[in-house]
Formats: structure tokens, C-alpha cells, sequence
């Protein structure tokens, strides 16, 4: 029987892939466009974590139920993002009409 050598393809190292970001990660998603940031926010979000992620706000107000609303530009004319908060964490996030209310 021969004895088993090593080949050398098996001898040389794999190619080192990069780490892929996760959405949150901020170098993975300088990038993006404001539209799209808004789009990668995730429910559960807290305040600090969206701020991070698509800057800070034109505007903050409430809505009808009382909930915080942050109001950021959108690269779509005649929208805004908006992005819903209760009790500190993301509700939701909407790309909305300028001239629609925030409900």
C-alpha cells in the first residue's frame, strides 16, 4: 500500500473571507441611501440604535395615541421616512406622503 502524502492543494490555506456585516452594523450600511437605512430598521430598535443607524431626525413629534414619531427626509419627492416608537423600542417604519398625516 502507498503511504498517503499530502497534496498540495490541501497544504495551502483557504483565502480569508471577510466578516459580512450585520444591518446594524454601521460600516456595512454607510452606504445606503436614507430610503434604504429607514428600510433596515429593525422592530425592537431602541431609540440610540436608530439614531445610529439613520442619524438624527428633521423632526420628532406624537401621534394621536401619544407615541414618539421621528420624521427623517426621503430622497422620494413628496415623501418623508417616518419611524413609530412605543415604549422606547421601533413600532414601525413607513415611507409616507408629505401631505398625509402621521396616523
Amino acid at each position: 500500500p502507498q503511504a498517503l502524502t499530502k497534496s498540495p492543494v490541501s497544504a495551502t490555506k483557504a483565502p480569508v473571507v471577510e466578516k459580512i456585516g450585520t444591518p446594524t452594523d454601521a460600516s456595512s450600511i454607510e452606504h445606503l441611501s436614507l430610503d434604504e437605512k429607514i428600510k433596515k430598521i429593525a422592530k425592537d430598535m431602541n431609540y440610540r440604535q436608530v439614531e445610529s443607524m439613520a442619524g438624527v431626525p428633521r423632526d420628532k413629534k406624537k401621534d394621536s395615541l401619544g407615541r414618539e414619531v421621528w420624521i427623517y427626509p426621503s430622497e422620494k419627492a413628496g415623501f418623508r421616512n417616518v419611524v413609530y416608537f412605543d415604549s422606547g423600542k421601533v413600532l414601525q417604519s413607513k415611507n409616507l406622503p408629505l401631505n398625509g398625516s402621521l396616523d
